[in-house]
């Protein structure tokens, strides 16, 4: 019996340290999901930023037109 002991104690000990192993890469995964998800945050304001500014150059453009248009008609 002693034998058997020995062993499940054995088994054990590999158990704790497999948990403590998939514990700690469990962490490091959960890590480089908050920088994945921080980068990806990142990316849509930038995105979104380039398409407010985009709207306001068009905007500009159009002004600029409309003005130029105004200054060729009153020659």
């Amino acid at each position: 019996m002693n034998g058997k002991a020995e062993i499940g104690k054995g088994n054990m000990n590999n158990m704790v340290t497999n948990e403590k192993y998939i514990s700690s890469t469990t962490r490091k995964i959960s890590e480089v999901i908050m920088i994945i998800d921080g980068l990806s945050q990142n990316k849509y304001i930038s995105s979104l930023n380039a398409a407010i500014e985009s709207a306001r150059v068009g905007e500009a453009e159009r002004i600029f037109a409309v003005v130029a248009s105004e200054v060729r008609l009153s020659k």
